[in-house]
């Protein structure tokens, strides 16, 4: 099985960076299910962790896959040798069911047995999260419940059980099976257009699929101010943009660490760049447009910047996230049928 040989996780700052799945987990496990955890533990921990990256698009808008918070799986540059043994010793190993990669939910304990994902989410059915009784002693619940329980894992290891039974525990009906990372990749690109056509373009895209992710190339260039800040009475709580361009990456960080992230264009109230964030809290929010910020204090009611680029490039164009070149061939025939000859595959490494 082809794997994708990398993430691209959406740092604390708002930044992107592209990261190769091994080295990611690297500062994932040991944070996640602890560096003292039993080997054989911290190995099912690797491989549930590696499926979950390998599945998860959980910040589209940033062209990201994941971040580094409880939100996704936590991540921190800080690495230890034990999670690093674990890591290698099951490097590419993937569980898959009916030769899909498992979305593999886990949590941090539970109270005798795991849940189904329907007792928790009754919108899902997925065969394999299935509810199982849980060998760990029970304790209050933990987490959502719904895959693999970790103080459940570490149990199953310090009676003796192999990474491969902890994993079949816990995820019904799977299989492991030793995947391999793409030697490249492939990016799809648009001819350049237009620095409106550019955006409006991006925006189409959200509605014809999820995935890949597209980014306006240059978008980082743009120069932008602010014309005005007003404030309105309303019974929700929320900050507003008005930018004189759609399609553009736009985040918000919260006074709580919280990051919000959407496009400019995705709120028609707001005008043809227009949109709109939810606030959890009154305080002092940061607005990144580009390579700039924009401290903004907000209160109750609603709180609208308009937004101006003083001087864009000519042309800009769109660059999707990396693909293998299986998914990029059959992504390129979806668009060739709304946008005949528009894009184009670019192979890099």
């Amino acid at each position: 099985m082809n794997l994708k040989s990398s993430v691209r996780l959406l740092m604390p700052d708002g930044t992107v960076r592209a990261m190769p799945v091994e080295t990611y987990l690297r500062g994932v496990v040991p944070h996640e299910i602890g560096a003292g955890a039993p080997l054989e533990a911290q190995k099912a921990q690797a491989v549930a962790a590696r499926c979950y990256a390998l599945t998860a698009r959980r910040h589209p808008e940033a062209d990201a896959d994941l971040c580094t918070t409880t939100h996704c799986q936590v991540w921190t540059p800080a690495t230890d040798p034990r999670s690093d043994a674990a890591i290698e010793a099951t490097a590419g190993v993937v569980a898959v069911f009916q030769g899909r990669i498992i979305h593999a939910l886990y949590f941090a304990a539970c109270d005798g047995r795991t849940r189904s994902i329907e007792e928790v989410w009754p919108q899902y059915s997925v065969p394999y999260l299935r509810g199982v009784m849980c060998p760990a002693p029970q304790q209050p619940m933990r987490g959502h419940g719904v895959g693999m329980c970790q103080t459940g894992a570490m149990a199953m290891a310090a009676q003796g059980a192999s990474y491969e039974a902890i994993l079949r525990h816990f995820y019904t009906g799977i299989e492991l099976v030793q995947g391999r990372y793409a030697a490249q990749s492939v990016r799809l690109v648009s001819r350049w257009l237009p620095v409106e056509e550019a955006g409006a373009l991006r925006l189409a895209l959200l509605d014809v699929m999820e995935q890949p992710t597209f980014a306006l190339e240059g978008e980082e260039t743009l120069a932008w101010r602010l014309l005005r800040e007003e404030r309105f009475t309303a019974r929700r709580r929320a900050l507003a943009a008005e930018l004189s361009l759609p399609g553009v990456t736009v985040r918000l960080h919260a006074p709580d660490g919280r990051v919000f992230t959407t496009l400019s264009g995705t709120d028609a109230a707001y005008g043809v760049g227009g949109l709109e964030i939810a606030t959890p809290r009154m305080g002092t929010y940061r607005l990144h447009v580009g390579g700039q910020q924009f401290p903004v204090q907000v209160g109750d009611g609603v709180t609208v910047l308009t937004l101006q680029h003083a001087q864009a490039p000519g042309q800009m164009r769109l660059v999707s996230s990396p693909l293998d070149e299986e998914s990029a061939a059959e992504i390129l025939a979806t668009l060739e049928d709304r946008f005949a000859g528009l894009f184009t595959p670019l192979v890099v490494a």
